[in-house]
Formats: C-alpha cells, structure tokens, sequence
C-alpha cells in the first residue's frame, strides 16, 4: 500500500536540476567559502554526491558533517535520508531518531521514522507515531498520506489466511474491522489519487465478500451442482405433496409444506453463502 520514497535531499527540482544544483553544491564545498574539514562542506558534499547518485560517497561524507556537529539535526537527519535511500533501514532509523530529540518540534523527522517503518512492513510501529503527527497537525497534507497508507497497510494484516502478499477474508469479524480502518483512512485529505484509488480497491474487495454465491460444503464439493440439485429434489416433493394434500388432508398438507419448506431454506443458507464463507470452506 505505502508508496515508499527517501525523503530527496534536494526537492521539487528535476533530475537535470538536481544534478545541476548538486555540482554547485560541490564546487561550493571545495572553494575557499567553506572550511574544507568543516561539518558544513562535508555536509554540502554529501548533498551533492547524493544528488549525483553516488550515495556510499554520500553516506560518509554525511556521517563526518554530523559527528563534527553532533548537535545539528538537519546534519542528522540528511544523513537518516542517505541511508534510507540505500534501504540500510537500522541506520536510517537511528539518524532519524536522534534528529528528532534534538528538534522535537520538527514533524518531518518524526515522519520520517514512520516511513522507514512503513517500508520495512511494520505498519503496527508506524501508526502510533503519525496518530500523534496527526493530532497535532491536521490539516498537513504529508502526514495525512502516511496516515492514510499506514491503515490501508494495517488493514491488509487483518486477514488471517494468507499466501505470500496474497490474502482471504474469511468471517465478517474481519470485514468490520477492515473496513473501520479504511474509513478512517479515506476520510483524511492527502491529495494522492493513487493511494485513493488502492484504498477503493481495498473497499471494494470487502464488499465483493459480502455477495452470495453458489458454495459446496465442506466434504460435499465432489458432487457440485449435480449435488445441489438432487439434494433439493426431495424437499420439493415433500412441498408438492403437501401441497397436494391440503384439500383432502390439511393437516397432514400443512406438515409435508413445513418439512419440505424448511428444508429447501436450510439447503439454500448450506449452498448459497457470502463470499467469505466461500473462502473459510476453502481454506480448511
């Protein structure tokens, strides 16, 4: 669900900007404006290598600026995004950490904590940090779309049969709680149309659960339909004889439609049942 990106070092800028902007960024690190062992030129390279692609380069460059100032959390914090790019998970959490007790007050490095733990697939460990984020910045379009795709996410845990990425809802416990989730999710304003439009999927598939269709039950899927349809051939005799019999026998006539009635309903309720019952039959 979570569509997972490293926070760019260098945003809103193309790729030929970004390369642009990172070869000023170099220049400027290796002329006489800077102190060339100083935590702001090994920080300026490391923006710069990061944006030229060479980010084992980066990373060390990164990590001198943020142990000459160990105090600077934007150092911290470009360091947390270099490793996240390299998906080197443990170091990007642990920089965005420490980014966040120096600045606590800064919501991205917190963020950012959440999408390493929505990339690693642990929605579970994301989602209290970003109802917090949430809570104290409503209306901020970015925490609103890691929020939203962080329920999506543990939406998708709550079945209990699964293959792989794959999954079957199997009880109505499980739509309802799915579907809580997903309410929570699409009432919040992200302006992401891809993650709406994996979100309605998600909805859609829940209510595609809740259709009726022909199911065999379990130990009776050899016989099929041929199956289905002899065992309703003697409740319908029972229900035409009755019929049959209520002019010369009412009481009797009543007695054959009521065995013949309810059996015919009970063998609709065995064949024909929602989906997820469907999936529970099959799973066993």
């Amino acid at each position: 669900m979570f569509c997972g990106f490293a926070t760019d070092i260098i945003p809103g800028q193309s790729d030929t900007h970004r390369q642009l902007r990172a070869r000023v960024a170099l220049l400027l690190a290796d002329s006489g404006q800077t102190e060339g062992n100083s935590a702001l030129a090994w920080n300026l390279r490391a923006r710069a290598n990061a944006g030229l692609g060479l980010l084992n380069d980066a990373a060390y460059e990164a990590r001198q600026a943020a142990e000459l100032e160990t105090s600077n959390a934007q150092y911290r914090f470009d360091l947390g995004s270099i490793f996240e790019q390299l998906q080197r998970w443990p170091d990007a959490l642990a920089s965005y950490e420490t980014a966040a007790r120096l600045e606590p007050d800064t919501f991205l490095y917190r963020l950012s904590i959440a999408g390493v733990y929505l990339q690693i697939g642990a929605p579970d460990q994301a989602l209290p940090i970003l109802e917090q984020l949430h809570q104290a910045h409503p209306n901020e379009k970015m925490v609103n779309y890691y929020l939203a795709s962080a329920l999506g996410d543990v939406a998708e845990r709550v079945p209990k049969e699964r293959n792989g990425d794959h999954y079957a809802i199997t009880s109505p416990q499980e739509i309802e709680q799915m579907a809580e989730l997903l309410r929570r999710a699409m009432s919040l304003e992200h302006g992401d149309p891809d993650l709406t439009a994996n979100l309605h999927k998600i909805v859609d598939y829940l209510e595609s659960c809740k259709r009726i269709k022909f199911s065999a039950p379990n130990g009776w899927q050899s016989f099929g339909l041929r199956g289905a349809v002899a065992a309703f051939v003697l409740p319908v005799l029972f229900v035409l004889s009755g019929l049959s019999s209520l002019g010369s026998s009412p009481g009797s006539g009543f007695m054959l439609l009521l065995i013949g009635g309810s059996a015919t309903y009970g063998l609709i309720k065995l064949y024909w049942v929602p989906v997820w019952k469907h999936n529970a039959r099959a799973s066993r």
